[in-house]
């Protein structure tokens, strides 16, 4: 598996690495065939542009100028169509090449001419284990790539995701052993606290419930306050009376301030007695049922760990031997038709057979039938020009001869004209 991974990692990165390498070189292509374009236009507008001042100089100048346009124009027509003619035969043979080593094996419903190239050493060195036909045909589909690959010849996810054939995992499952006879859940220092609290909750709380259900005061204050209030009133001593009736303030104050607040922490204080008598008998019982269980868990530790170990260790590897089959299951089944589908491969060699078949091998294929035609017309208005240029040279001449011979006509007549008129008055 390790080593179809590294094979298709190369690959890929030979083929970024191509397209990294060869993305600049098409774009200096487009930019330079631009400007290719653009200077053949200008090269023809020039050529059109000397011919059309050939006629203009024709309707108001002397045939030497237009004769000197039509050379002119003659001149740049021979630089300009030789260099149209390479530009001509470089994109010919562009268009050419693309269309018979390119776009006719992207349109070769077999793909043969594809295969064979995957098949050479430079690409894949080796015979591909499923036709391009069936695989392109699958990923037309959406179809998953394992199966539209065809790796299940060179990678069979059965046999890779057999856990059981894992050496390294057979080893790491037979090294899991557990070790309970060293356990101690009943330690010496538990022990020791459980006993500690249990003689802690065995102290006995009703000697000192009755000791505090005591009471504060040996008397009432309340009715002896009352009884000297009555005193008072029926003694006669004023001095007496005040001073009575000052202890009988005091005594009340102190029944108000002093006792009634100790008797009301007194019963609290009973209450929460009472309470905590209540909660510590069923903690002590508890204390004991818990010694109980943890010196029988000890001994049953002690007496059956391996037993327990080899349960335990069991029931893990059983546990984890399911979570690998639902692993392997869920790899098979998504691998056979869930992820990894193939349809950008399709896409991708859709997108490319558009871009160099339509846009491009189109454009280049117009741009050099453009080329042609205008050589054609350049070919043909060369010698027109040149022939004009020459009718040119010889029409000045002509003209002026023809100017003496009229002339030469004309006098003639014009001296017997004469000669009559002074032979007339003889």
């Amino acid at each position: 598996m390790e080593a179809s991974n590294s094979e298709l990692v190369k690959q890929l990165e030979f083929a970024r690495h191509l397209v990294d390498y060869t993305t600049p070189y098409i774009i200096v292509f487009e930019h330079v065939r631009w400007l290719v374009a653009i200077g053949a236009v200008l090269c023809i507008l020039l050529i059109w542009l000397l011919l059309l001042g050939a006629l203009f100089c024709r309707c108001g100048s002397s045939g030497d100028k237009i004769r000197l346009t039509l050379l002119c124009g003659v001149f740049m027509a021979c630089i300009i169509s030789v260099i149209l003619w390479a530009v001509f035969l470089v994109t010919l043979i562009l268009s050419s090449h693309t269309e018979m080593l390119i776009c006719r094996p992207l349109h070769d419903s077999n793909y043969s001419t594809m295969q064979a190239i995957l098949e050479t050493r430079i690409f894949l060195g080796k015979k591909l284990s499923i036709p391009l036909k069936d695989l392109f045909e699958k990923c037309r589909e959406n179809e998953p790539a394992y199966p539209a690959f065809g790796l299940g010849n060179t990678m069979k996810l059965e046999q890779l995701t057999a856990y059981w054939t894992w050496s390294g995992f057979t080893r790491i499952i037979l090294k899991i052993k557990v070790q309970l006879k060293t356990l101690r859940i009943f330690t010496p220092y538990l022990q020791q606290q459980l006993h500690n609290l249990l003689y802690a909750c065995g102290l006995n709380l009703t000697e000192h419930r009755i000791a505090i259900q005591e009471r504060i005061v040996n008397k009432d204050l309340e009715a002896l306050s009352d009884q000297l209030d009555k005193v008072t009133e029926q003694m006669s001593d004023r001095l007496t009376a005040r001073s009575l009736e000052t202890i009988v303030i005091n005594m009340q104050d102190l029944n108000q301030r002093r006792v009634k607040p100790l008797m009301r922490f007194q019963d609290e204080l009973l209450y929460k007695l009472a309470a905590l008598e209540l909660q510590v008998k069923p903690l002590q019982q508890q204390i004991n049922d818990s010694l109980t269980n943890l010196k029988t868990i000890q001994y049953y530790i002690d007496s059956q760990s391996d037993k327990i170990a080899q349960l335990k260790t069991k029931l893990y590897t059983d546990r984890l031997a399911n979570y690998l089959d639902q692993w392997r299951f869920h790899v098979l089944s998504e691998m056979g038709n869930g992820v990894a589908k193939c349809r950008p491969l399709w896409d991708v060699m859709e997108g490319i057979k558009l871009l160099l078949c339509s846009h491009f091998l189109g454009n280049l294929s117009g741009f050099w039938f453009a080329t042609f035609l205008c050589i054609v017309i350049m070919i043909a208005s060369t010698p027109t020009a040149h022939v004009l240029s020459l009718v040119y040279k010889k029409f000045p001449s002509v003209v002026k001869n023809a100017n003496l011979v009229t002339t030469r006509t004309e006098d003639p007549p014009t001296e017997t004209n004469e000669q009559e008129n002074w032979n007339t008055p003889e």
